[in-house]
């Protein structure tokens, strides 16, 4: 099942926002398993989570 979220790259990092956590952003180390399509822009990737964030 696809979890929709926000990426943004940042350095060597990507920072996450999901939308169903309010005010958090989560930064994680990502590694790209499998492209399901360059065209589709959805990508299947492996998560190490690093450190979660609070934002306002």
């Amino acid at each position: 099942m696809p979890i929709f979220m926000t990426c943004i790259q940042v350095g060597e990092h990507l920072v996450v926002r999901f939308p169903w956590v309010s005010g958090q952003t989560l930064t994680i180390e990502a590694e790209v398993l499998r492209s399901q399509g360059l065209d589709t822009g959805r990508w299947q990737i492996g998560l190490r989570f690093i450190h979660s964030v609070a934002h306002p």
